[in-house]
Parts: structure tokens; C-alpha cells; sequence
């Protein structure tokens, strides 16, 4: 270790040693898990419309939010919005229940 001073500011180096092995599993770890993340990903951007998207999306999970479609499809919240508005207009989907503990119907 190494210190050295100025008037203004301290310096301080350390030099650390460890092993690698750790590190080349964990980062084997986290890079399988990318993988997976990817290929859902991939998967809902790989099927339809947005809005086939959403009813798939609400077919796994009714009590799913807004937010929630904005942050799974990339879109903002008023391009969510947008896309649940010509859902219930044509009919292919319904909101029952409250705001908060409500779930989506898919007619």
C-alpha cells in the first residue's frame, strides 16, 4: 500500500490479489441468466401486434398494471393506455374491479 499527499488531496494505492476461478463461474452464472432474460424477451417481441402482445401478456397474468405492459413491451404509459383504449372499444378485453385490485377479462 501506498500513500502519498498534496495539499489538496490524499492518494491512496492498493494492490489486491485474488482468484480468478470465482469471478469466470460467477460471470458463467450471470451470463446464462442474460441468456434467459433474452430469449423471453425475444419471444414477446417476436410474436404479433402490440396489441396481441398485451392480450397474451393479460392471459398470464389479469391483475397485471399499466406500468407494469409499459415495462415488459417498451412502450410509455400512454402508448399502453393508447392500446388498452381500442381493446375494451372494440370489445376484446374488460377492466373488473378496482384500480388497484382489479383484473383484465379477455372477452
Amino acid at each position: 500500500m501506498q500513500e502519498s499527499y498534496a495539499p489538496d488531496r490524499v492518494t491512496l494505492t492498493i494492490e489486491v490479489e485474488f482468484d480468478d476461478t470465482s469471478l469466470e463461474s460467477k460471470n458463467t452464472s450471470l451470463e446464462s441468466k442474460n441468456t434467459s432474460i433474452e430469449n423471453e424477451n425475444t419471444s414477446l417481441e417476436s410474436e404479433g401486434t402490440t396489441q396481441e402482445k398485451i392480450i397474451q401478456i393479460m392471459q398470464n397474468n389479469p391483475q397485471i398494471t399499466r406500468q407494469e405492459l409499459a415495462n415488459m413491451l417498451h412502450l410509455t404509459l400512454y402508448g399502453v393506455k393508447y392500446h388498452l383504449k381500442r381493446l375494451t372499444g372494440n370489445g376484446t378485453i374488460k377492466h373488473i374491479g378496482s384500480t388497484k385490485a382489479g383484473e383484465w377479462i379477455i372477452l
